[in-house]
């Protein structure tokens, strides 16, 4: 009972940071207007999340709602941002969108894992090299290669949005199907809530989970028109859950056996010439 409080508390100071942002709403219609400054805009969001960080933390959990906050926080001036720059500003909002997205789905689905580790912020030193990478190269196309901008960058950014988009709600749905039995990390020996999941969005791909972020990772490139960034984060992420999908499938099969044996038979792994453990 303790255990479930404490999910409810965390869940409950995610959801809480949400406050400030729609609170903001009017400010990024009034900055829409041209009726106020990007800096008058941003003091004024700036003022709002601090008010509401200092006279709430107190009733929740104070780490998960300072990482929460700065998330929609970011989400909020991205949005600002999305008005003047739109690729660099939605892909900021997909990012900060991502961040908060899987620590509210374990904590609805799969709460006995909730934790910090949750929102995925500390994912590796690569992860974070390739967000810095795309901005760097955003801007330097933006000032230097092309000022007056990309040929048919709109067109970019519909067709970023929609694999992003379909990307996420793939791993958003994998994450619901699965339940108690997602993990972000894997887990050599199963807890004794887990079992082997072969139906729904399962019953197409082995790992939806991972097809989700693979096409999310490409699709956010896309957005900003980073072709350097998009073969990069092509590779890299196809080497990163090529390696991954072995290890896991390594443990599967010591814990299922031939019942996993027989699923890989029927059902692929879902990213393009990836075939997993042989």
């Amino acid at each position: 009972m303790d255990m479930e409080l404490n999910y409810r508390k965390d869940l409950s100071s995610c959801f809480s940071s949400f406050v400030p942002f729609f609170l903001s709403i009017p400010f990024i219609f009034v900055y829409y207007l041209h009726r106020l400054s990007i800096y008058t805009s941003f003091a004024l969001i700036l003022l709002l999340f601090i008010i509401h960080f200092i006279v709430l933390n107190r009733f929740y959990t104070k780490e998960v709602f300072l990482r929460a906050h700065l998330l929609t926080f970011i989400l909020t001036i991205s949005c600002i941002w999305s008005i003047s720059s739109p690729a660099i500003g939605l892909f900021t909002v997909v990012l900060s969108l991502f961040h908060l997205g899987e620590y509210i789905s374990v904590g609805l689905w799969c709460p006995r894992t909730l934790n910090l580790n949750s929102f995925l912020l500390n994912h590796s030193p690569q992860y974070h090299a390739a967000i810095v990478l795309a901005y760097a190269e955003y801007f330097i196309e933006k000032y230097f290669l092309f000022p007056n901008g990309i040929p048919y960058h709109w067109l970019m950014i519909i067709i970023g949005l929609l694999i992003v988009i379909s990307g996420e709600y793939l791993r958003k749905l994998a994450m619901y199907t699965a339940r108690q039995s997602f993990s972000h990390l894997i887990e050599d020996k199963p807890n004794r809530d887990h079992r082997l999941i072969t139906n729904g969005i399962y019953e197409y791909y082995r790992h939806p989970s991972y097809v989700g972020w693979f096409w999310w990772a490409c699709g956010t490139q896309v957005i900003l028109a980073n072709p350097i960034c998009f073969l990069l984060y092509l590779i890299a992420t196809w080497l990163f859950f090529a390696d991954r999908i072995v290890y896991e499938e390594e443990t599967l099969i010591r814990c299922y056996g031939d019942l996993y044996r027989d699923y890989q038979k029927r059902v692929p792994v879902g990213i393009p010439f990836i075939k997993g453990c042989p």
